[in-house]
């Protein structure tokens, strides 16, 4: 079932963030003590905190306002199918502009309609490969009339927006927007190369968020509050606590907590916590990554290079 969130980032730098990644990713899931349960009726770290913390510095280090956290997977290629068998499964937005985008977008995600989308379906053709995509305004270019870029660029009154595709496995995508919004400039080659570095460090995050959502190794995809047990089962809190942090009786915490083990094929807490260390160890699909530039600059309609070439 396709989901939408809604969360907030602050600004940092590149170096930050990735030592941030870091420690968020390692503390998935404080100890809780009495005071904090009695400050809070959720745990410590949840899903919806963690997906989009971890997605960026590149907002801070790029002076960017807002953007979204898409994940797409595909359960079969399908190449009759338009985005050859692709669906993105949930989206988070991450700033408090995106809201609005964020919302309507669900729509579009329960129906589908994004399916037909011809910028939708250009960038599912480069999939098997990390990308970054820097398009021209469609509300001034004509092959974008009418498309979900021109659409949403309106909406959010956007200046510009990059967008980076992380390809977890053949099957697993990552897409990141950035966006700026009103007067602010747009995007220069300069923050493109740094957009570039932070893709090379996403890797360990990213198979995270995967094996959260059950997107990582052929696992079953977990369901919104089974993402929040398991987010819970990270950490220390007993049973009990976590049945209260949830609103749930202490029957139904361990009826859901052996769901989750089941769908992500661990045989318990510790097997969980074991899996969550090592994932980030796992084989990476390791794509060629390449960059696409903005082709109003660049003239060229289907241009690509290696990433690390930019000069800073």
């Amino acid at each position: 079932m396709n989901e939408v969130e809604d969360s907030s980032w602050r600004p940092g730098t590149i170096a930050i963030l990735l030592r941030r990644q870091t420690r968020r990713s390692s503390s998935l899931g404080a100890r809780s003590t009495p005071a904090s349960r009695s400050r809070r009726r959720r745990p410590t770290q949840t899903p919806e905190r963690f997906a989009p913390q971890g997605s960026f510095a590149s907002p801070g280090a790029l002076d960017a306002s807002s953007g979204h956290l898409g994940i797409g997977s595909r359960p079969r290629a399908d190449e009759r199918d338009p985005l050859l068998g692709f669906r993105l499964d949930i989206m988070y937005g991450v700033g408090a502009a995106s809201s609005l985008g964020i919302v309507t977008f669900d729509e579009e995600l329960r129906a589908e309609s994004y399916v037909h989308d011809p910028v939708v379906q250009r960038v599912v053709r480069d999939a098997g490969r990390h990308r970054i995509y820097h398009d021209p305004d469609p509300r001034r270019a004509r092959d974008r009339a009418g498309t979900l870029d021109e659409k949403y660029w309106t909406l959010l009154d956007l200046t510009d927006r990059l967008k980076l595709v992380y390809a977890l496995s053949p099957d697993v995508e990552l897409h990141f927007a950035i966006d700026r919004h009103g007067r602010a400039p747009r995007f220069t080659k300069r923050d493109v190369a740094v957009l570039d570095l932070v893709m090379r460090g996403l890797d360990p995050w990213a198979r995270r968020v995967a094996l959260l959502h059950g997107d990582l190794g052929g696992r079953k995809r977990l369901s919104a509050r089974e993402r929040a047990m398991t987010c819970a089962l990270l950490g220390h809190a007993p049973l009990k606590t976590i049945a209260d942090d949830l609103g749930l009786s202490e029957a139904r915490s361990r009826e859901l907590a052996r769901d989750v083990y089941k769908k992500l094929g661990v045989s318990g807490r510790i097997g969980l916590a074991n899996t969550w260390s090592s994932v980030v160890e796992g084989e990476s699909h390791d794509p060629v990554a390449t960059t696409r530039p903005n082709r109003a600059r660049r003239g060229a309609r289907d241009g690509t290079r290696a990433p690390g070439r930019a000069r800073l």
